[in-house]
């Protein structure tokens, strides 16, 4: 039996998502065009990857949409664009 998700899981996954984003965006910056991206940096991709790709983004995408979640919660990871094109520019990266 699968647990039921709480509104405060549910913010508490897209609190820690968007922080990864934000980790993600600041060391990509820092990095020259031409450098190889560092393993740690390759890990918090393919895990923001992951959420992107999975039921859980759906979930919380639909929770957003339906308005159950706080209006003041941060939350640029749940449109397409957002994410998609970070990984379009970390594709060209790797």
């Amino acid at each position: 039996m699968k647990k039921e998700i709480t509104t405060q899981d549910r913010i508490q996954r897209i609190t820690a998502m968007e922080m990864l984003y934000d980790e993600i965006v600041t060391e990509l910056g820092h990095l020259q065009k031409q450098q190889t991206l560092p393993e740690l940096l390759q890990k918090k991709i393919l895990d923001l990857e992951r959420y992107y790709e999975s039921a859980d983004w759906l979930a919380d995408k639909e929770a957003d949409d339906c308005g159950e979640l706080p209006k003041s919660l941060k939350r640029g990871i749940l449109t397409e664009d957002t994410i998609y094109d970070l990984l379009c520019e970390a594709d060209t990266r790797r």
